[in-house]
């Protein structure tokens, strides 16, 4: 899903690709979402060399290895596996961001460790629609996660006196092409599918978007389910980034009309 700038203590190696006799020598190289790269190097420093992702949290979060040839493993490293290595895998690392615009604020909060992960996220426009949702999420593969948690939002458009709290539970799952895919179903059996992706289609500059489909079949409040209802919540937008921790957003959201702003990362 994401750039990894993979290093080999030690070596330099041939990044094998179309230039064939010339391909460059190097001792880190990008491999891009999606793709594989092959190296290949003289093995002609023996022992145990440490081959991982330079960017950190990856590294710590185990893509990193311990590289041996020509040579027994070195005794020490039964007392000190790759293991221990990466111990920090298990912490918790947690980050944020708000987007204060002219139509609507939206706040996320995530604290994740390698397979757990809390999400908290609110939404309120400036029509006084609000939205909140608190979720536990557990990872059964790298791109498949189970959740549960709780939805709160306004049951009527503008006031804030009637709030319902709903408890949701469901699967999110990253698609091919790295779609956000979300099926859930409430404690009411109104069952909710959203997609929603980011593309970055220049340097500085993505677009992005967001669609929600929900359906209430009036299972509970009616045996027969007759008086079916729809719900459909969407929005796009346009973000320049500024900066690792600043962009420039402007978006239109169904809810909250258009409208523009500033987005905070930390």
């Amino acid at each position: 899903m994401m750039h990894h700038p993979m290093h080999l203590h030690g070596h330099f190696f041939r990044v094998i690709n179309k230039n064939g006799d010339y391909s460059p020598l190097k001792h880190t190289v990008n491999v891009p979402p999606m793709q594989e790269i092959t190296i290949e190097f003289e093995g002609d420093e023996y022992g145990d060399w440490f081959f991982h992702c330079h960017i950190l949290y990856h590294m710590m979060g185990g893509m990193a290895r311990v590289v041996s040839y020509d040579t027994p493993r070195d005794e020490r490293m039964k007392d000190f596996p790759v293991s221990n290595l990466i111990h920090e895998a298990d912490m918790f690392y947690s980050w944020a961001m708000v987007d204060a615009g002219s139509h609507m604020t939206g706040f996320n909060f995530v604290a994740s460790n390698i397979r757990n992960q809390f999400n908290i996220g609110a939404e309120y426009g400036w029509n006084k629609n609000i939205e909140a949702e608190v979720t536990y999420e557990r990872y059964l593969h790298d791109n498949l996660r189970v959740f549960g948690g709780v939805n709160i939002e306004n049951e009527t458009e503008g006031s804030l006196d009637e709030v319902s709290t709903t408890a949701i539970a469901g699967i999110r799952f990253l698609t091919p092409y790295l779609f956000n895919l979300d099926v859930r179903v409430d404690h009411k059996l109104r069952p909710q599918i959203s997609l929603s992706r980011e593309i970055l289609i220049f340097p500085r500059t993505a677009i992005f978007g967001n669609y929600e489909y929900q359906a209430d079949f009036g299972w509970v409040n009616n045996l027969y389910g007759n008086n079916f209802e729809k719900e459909v919540v969407w929005n796009a937008g346009l973000e320049y980034f500024l900066s690792r921790n600043f962009s420039l957003m402007a978006s239109y959201d169904n809810r909250f009309g258009a409208g523009g702003g500033l987005s905070v990362r930390f």
